[in-house]
């Protein structure tokens, strides 16, 4: 990556759990950026499908093409010719253009709406083109800043970014939450942040932001303060691999608005860890150790009898 591109994205970390959005061209290339994001520790909401859990590709397919995860439906890949397409089983579009059902299920960018951006906690959007006035004020993005000598690999415009007022603490609590309601709001694709508030199922809750005192890919330590018990959320993506504790003690993770991360602490002052355990992974490392040292004692076999 040029070094202007990875400054401007490493100069977008004001705190250890930034997130930004990067929109350009798909004729572009789908990976601008991605790079620089994760060599600089900034997270990122557009990404290839490979690259996350299918709850993320469930939210954005739903969000931008409004197709829930249950129903059945599906595409082909845009490289098949039409000729090709006809011989193959027919798919259920639902309505949709394949081109279109292709892109978003390759590409996960969700759409670029207050609503979903605040959600998310997006605090910049990055672009190779402007804002214009309407989708600053649309966005309620605070400042709109051009950079005219920064620009990605091949691509003739340079960079924008663009400051959003008022997203969704990566990590808040919702005080007096009950597990019932919790238990209906675990797959829920639909909510609405406002000042303070969060709205699912029409249904208001207050939410506290809690304070992330360390944020690593594989372990995050969240301090939470709450007058009652509740819920905190981490705006993570839920996956079985993550667990958790609180004040060292074992808790469950519940998944909480499809997407994200949820476990359940008292009254008081809290420090919540959630850290990521990926099943076999000693026994996998031995066995690539293993593997590996047998291979370079057959390669020393192999030169010392001349073969």
């Amino acid at each position: 990556w040029v070094p202007e591109v990875k400054k401007l994205i490493g100069g977008l970390r004001d705190g250890p759990a930034a997130r930004i959005y990067l929109d350009h061209d798909d004729a572009w290339g789908f990976t601008y950026g991605m790079g620089a994001c994760l060599s600089q520790g900034v997270g990122e909401t557009t990404q290839y499908s490979s690259f996350n859990p299918k709850n993320y590709k469930d939210w954005t397919v739903y969000k931008r093409l409004g197709i829930r995860p249950d129903q059945r439906w599906g595409g082909y890949p845009n490289e098949y010719s039409e000729r090709t397409v006809s011989l193959l089983p027919k798919q259920t579009m639902l309505g949709q253009d394949n081109s279109k059902i292709y892109n978003y299920t390759l590409m996960l960018r969700p759409p670029m709406t207050k609503d979903a951006l605040d959600f998310l906690g997006v605090s910049y959007i990055v672009r190779t083109a402007p804002l214009d006035a309407a989708a600053r004020k649309s966005l309620d993005a605070s400042e709109m800043v051009i950079k005219p000598d920064v620009f990605y690999p091949g691509i003739a415009g340079p960079l924008s970014v663009a400051k959003l007022r008022n997203p969704l603490s990566r990590a808040f609590l919702l005080p007096g939450l009950s597990e019932e309601r919790l238990a209906g709001w675990a797959d829920e694709m639909d909510v609405f942040v406002g000042e303070g508030v969060l709205t699912v199922q029409g249904v208001t809750h207050a939410y506290r932001p809690s304070r992330i005192e360390d944020y690593r890919p594989e372990h995050v330590t969240i301090l939470a303060q709450s007058d009652q018990p509740g819920y905190l959320i981490l705006s993570d993506l839920y996956h079985s691999f993550w667990r958790a504790k609180v004040d060292s003690r074992d808790v469950e993770i519940k998944k909480i608005f499809s997407l994200f991360r949820a476990v359940s602490v008292p009254a008081g002052e809290h420090r919540v860890e959630f850290y990521c355990v990926v099943p076999f992974l000693r026994t996998a490392t031995l066995f690539s150790l293993a593997l590996l040292a047998a291979c370079l004692a057959a390669t020393l076999w192999s030169l010392k009898n001349g073969f």
